[in-house]
């Protein structure tokens, strides 16, 4: 890392951003259609035995929706 960086400020900005999310863990499921982990507090779709997460959902909808 350049000595800009370090002395700029940018690296203690960008650990205290880095700790306003919340580690993620391990995955209590994954979305059959992308395979992105499904993590306890994320909204998902049970469909035909399969879990979906609410970006595939939601990309299903549009391309269901588009016109013909």
């Amino acid at each position: 890392m350049s000595d800009w960086i370090r002395t700029s400020g940018f690296e203690a900005a960008q650990k205290e951003y880095d700790r306003q999310e919340p580690p993620e863990g391990r995955p209590l499921a994954e979305c059959w259609e992308c395979g992105a982990g499904i993590f306890e507090d994320d909204t998902y779709y049970w469909v035909g035995c399969r879990r979906y997460c609410e970006d595939c959902i939601q990309s299903a909808r549009r391309i269901m929706e588009a016109p013909l």
